[in-house]
């Protein structure tokens, strides 16, 4: 049946041969036609037979067409954009049956670069139904082979995290060992969001050291309630009876954690001088132990003389030496006067 013959039959004419006709048409039949006679009919030939004489050419002429598939290099397969894709319903589709689909080897699927994969769209993929997933064996699926798998490498992936997390590299995650937790009290975790912990790196909580403490000197703590702490002077130390200290109520309070108290060590004490000592409530104070208490010897306490202590008034402790000469100066005057003025009178 040479190819002149096929336009012959016309549609009136394809319903006669039921599929009781097809089966006749042996495989024997088949090398009549050789592979010279295909390239007989080019593609100017093609557009010469409708859609309806189609059906006519049973599955043992779609087997003729493959050599001629891949003769259509890379570049005729953008000509058919998506609208013709469509077209193929899945009516024609399963006409193919898998017997057609090995005449395809895996040899013809890897001529398919993965340059040209990209040429089909997210909107050709759903046109290949359920059907076609399975003409493709195991054989066809590793041809995608690894190095095109590292295109989403494992670097990717925590990208699509939260929006902190990211930030957050699993490498600086364990920089922050338990030595530098203790560091930060329990009152400043819950003001530090998370949107400022990766803001401070593990380098610059080390840099927070014990060391640096004594450095906030008493010019820095009048910044904190400017207004109590530079009215307390130290003339008004002894005026603070045990009723007035719990005035200081718990908002100053956690200004100065517990955890801070024990890193002060005796040395560092004396570098806090006799104004600071009230900012400390009376909940701190059981917090100095008795070994610490007496660390603070009469070395440490020469702004307040020995002469200050013994229960001179408020009043005194400003003036020191040069108000008690003057009292002195009045009470020997006033003796002197009257010891004179009894004299006078006897």
């Amino acid at each position: 049946m040479g190819p002149s013959e096929l336009p012959a039959m016309g549609p009136s004419q394809l319903p006669a041969m039921g599929p009781s006709q097809l089966p006749a048409m042996g495989p024997s039949q088949l090398p009549a036609m050789g592979p010279s006679q295909l390239p007989a009919m080019g593609p100017s030939q093609l557009p010469a037979m409708g859609p309806s004489q189609l059906p006519a050419m049973g599955p043992s002429h779609y087997l003729l067409w493959v050599p001629e598939l891949p003769a259509m290099g890379p570049s005729q397969l953008p000509a058919m954009g998506p609208s013709q894709l469509p077209a193929m319903g899945p009516r024609e589709l399963p006409a193919m049956g898998p017997s057609q689909l090995p005449a395809m080897g895996p040899r013809e699927l890897p001529a398919m670069g993965p340059s040209q994969l990209p040429a089909m769209g997210p909107s050709e993929l759903p046109a290949m139904g359920p059907s076609e997933l399975p003409a493709m064996g195991p054989r066809e699926l590793p041809a995608m082979g690894p190095s095109q798998l590292p295109a989403m490498g494992p670097r990717e992936l925590p990208a699509m995290g939260p929006r902190e997390l990211p930030a957050m590299g699993p490498r600086e995650l364990p920089a922050m060992g338990p030595s530098q937790l203790p560091a930060m009290g329990p009152s400043q975790l819950p003001a530090m969001g998370p949107s400022e912990l990766p803001a401070m790196g593990p380098r610059e909580l080390p840099a927070m050291g014990p060391s640096q403490l004594p450095a906030m000197g008493p010019s820095e703590l009048p910044a904190m309630g400017p207004s109590e702490l530079p009215a307390m002077g130290p003339s008004q130390l002894p005026a603070m009876g045990p009723s007035e200290l719990p005035a200081m109520g718990p908002s100053q309070l956690p200004a100065m954690g517990p955890r801070e108290l024990p890193a002060m060590g005796p040395s560092q004490l004396p570098a806090m001088g006799p104004s600071e000592l009230p900012a400390m409530g009376p909940s701190e104070l059981p917090a100095m132990g008795p070994s610490e208490l007496p660390a603070m010897g009469p070395s440490q306490l020469p702004g307040m003389g020995p002469s200050q202590l013994p229960g001179m008034g408020p009043k005194c402790c400003c003036y020191s030496d040069a108000f008690r000469s003057l009292i002195h100066c009045m009470y020997m005057k006033h003796t002197f006067s009257t010891q004179r003025h009894k004299e006078v009178t006897y």
